[in-house]
Parts: structure tokens; sequence; C-alpha cells
């Protein structure tokens, strides 16, 4: 975060702030965010998902998928459609897909998949609070986000709606600001009284673990 600043984009720019604090007459340059390059996204991404990790730049396939970093794309991707002219509909459906495979009958996810999409010993050895977080601010986004298809959008409404009743129940505070995210986006086009509630109820625990510390 400290280091930001120094960038060479960002030194760019405070020069060119600079030029136009100074500058009288003539034309200034008009500044403009580059094309966003999804190259190494598709490299990442295979039938069943996002690979989650690389040697490198190579993506490592026996590393597998996860749902966080498919979450994490599919919200990338949804955020590239809503400030842009860009609708990555394969891409988007690839990481909803996944998303849909791991949740469970009562409405949680699982986070581990092989690089054939199996799920592995591993969603029993650690929390997965964090990744049915981000499952949820991911859906949220997507019901939010117009620009995307409507079958989408509204097969990401069923996921989140069978999500809550576990979801809410999560004490993670990560995972509960993830879900308050996710439950904010949804309720900005569905203005449902009771997700109000929830998003009221998380933010109280939020607030009551932080007063104890």
């Amino acid at each position: 975060h400290r280091m930001s600043a120094t960038s060479w984009e960002n030194v760019a720019i405070s020069h060119m702030r600079a030029f136009r604090g100074n500058t009288t007459g003539g034309e200034l340059p008009v500044m403009e965010l580059p094309r966003v390059n999804l190259s190494h996204i598709r490299r990442l991404t295979t039938s069943e998902g996002m690979v989650q990790f690389c040697d490198i730049s190579q993506p490592d396939l026996a590393s597998g998928h996860t749902l966080d970093d498919n979450a994490r794309a599919l919200i990338a991707l949804a955020m590239l459609a809503s400030v842009t002219d860009r609708r990555e509909h394969a891409l988007s459906r690839t990481y909803l897909d996944f998303i849909a495979r791991c949740q469970q009958p009562d409405g949680s996810f699982l986070n581990y998949a092989d690089q054939h999409g199996r799920f592995t010993a591993q969603n029993s050895e650690v929390n997965l609070d964090d990744p049915n977080g981000r499952a949820v601010w991911a859906l949220g986004t997507v019901v939010a986000t117009k620009e995307l298809d409507a079958r989408m959008r509204h097969r990401a409404e069923e996921l989140i709606r069978a999500a809550i009743p576990h979801v809410t129940q999560i004490r993670s505070p990560r995972a509960i600001a993830f879900i308050m995210k996710g439950l904010h986006a949804y309720n900005s086009v569905r203005n449902d009284r009771r997700i109000i509630t929830e998003i009221d109820r998380l933010g109280s625990r939020l607030l009551v673990g932080v007063g104890a510390h």
C-alpha cells in the first residue's frame, strides 16, 4: 500500500497533475485506463474453472481449483462488465458453474477440488468460512450487475437464496464482511426487508466482536 504511490503508472499520473496545475492554454492530454488484458485469466481457466496456482506464470493444473479463486474471478468479470462494454459471458458462466457445483444440499459451499473437479479431503480439514463468504459476495455481485446475461443473474439469485440460511450463521469476521457485501449487492436490486435485517444482524455481530477485543 505504501509503495503503490511510487509505481511507474502512478508517478506518471502525478506528473500529469502537476502539468495540469501549471499549464496555461493549449490542449491538455486526456488520461484513460488501458484496455483490460484477460489473456492470463484465460490461460488460468480450464473447462472446470480457475486453476488455483501458477508455476511462475504457467498454470499448475495439479493444484486443482478452489471456490475462492473462482469467486474472485467472477467478481472481477462482473466489475469489468459494469464499467466497460465487455461481456465475458463464457468465462463468467464457467466460474458460476464451479460455484454451483461447490454448493451443498444445506446451502453451504465446499472449496477445494482437484484438476478434474473432484472434491478433496482438504474440505474437511480446514475452515471454509472465507470461501463461503466470497461465494456470497460473488453471487450478489452477479445479481446486481445488469450488464450480465439475465439467465446467469437468475441462477446466481437461486444460489444465494439457498446459501443465506447457512452463511448468516458464520462467525468469522472477514467472512461476515464478504457476506454483507454480497447481500448488500443482491439487495440493491431486490430491496427485500428480510435481507436488510440479516445485514444489520451481521453488522451487529461484527461490532460485538470488535468491542470484545
